[in-house]
C-alpha cells in the first residue's frame, strides 16, 4: 500500500512539474501519446533544461509502459501520462538491472573495513612479539 500512495504522490508530483509556472512542459504531440518512443516533452522555462533533457533522453519506452497506464488507472488519453509511464518504466528497467552495483558497494565498504581492521591488528600483534623477543635477549654489552 505505501508504494502505491508513494507512486500516486510521485505522479503527482511529475504532473505538477510539466504545469506552467513550474517547467512550463508542453507534449509533443507525435511523442507524447506515443509508448514506443522516446521522451516527448518541450519546456519554456530556463530552469527545465535538465528536466526536459533527462524526460526526452533517458525516459525511453519500455514494455511496461502499457501496462502502467492500465495498472495505475490513468487516463490513457492524456500524453502527460504517457510520458509518466516512459519515465516509470525506464526506471524500473535501470533499478531491474543496477541492482548487483546496491550489493557491491556495501561489500566493497566491508572488504576495506576488514583490512584495516586486519592491518590495525596485525600491526600490534608484530609490536607485541617484538617487545616479547626483546624482552628475552640479553644487551651485547652486560
Amino acid at each position: 500500500t505505501t508504494w502505491v500512495l508513494q507512486g500516486v504522490a510521485v505522479h503527482k508530483i511529475f504532473i505538477e512539474s510539466l504545469r506552467r509556472g513550474a517547467f512550463d512542459c508542453d507534449m509533443i504531440v507525435k511523442d507524447g501519446h506515443n509508448c514506443s518512443s522516446t521522451g516527448g516533452i518541450d519546456c519554456k522555462a530556463n530552469s527545465a533544461r535538465h528536466f526536459e533533457w533527462a524526460v526526452n533522453r533517458l525516459c525511453v519506452s519500455g514494455d511496461t509502459c502499457q501496462g502502467c497506464l492500465e495498472e495505475s488507472q490513468l487516463d490513457p488519453l492524456d500524453p502527460r501520462n504517457h510520458v509518466w509511464c516512459k519515465c516509470r518504466a525506464a526506471f524500473t528497467e535501470f533499478v531491474a538491472w543496477a541492482w548487483p552495483f546496491v550489493l557491491l558497494i556495501p561489500s566493497w565498504h566491508a572488504l576495506v573495513c576488514f583490512a584495516a581492521v586486519k592491518q590495525a591488528c596485525g600491526h600490534e600483534v608484530a609490536v607485541e612479539e617484538s617487545n616479547a623477543i626483546s624482552d628475552y635477549e640479553s644487551l651485547p654489552y652486560e
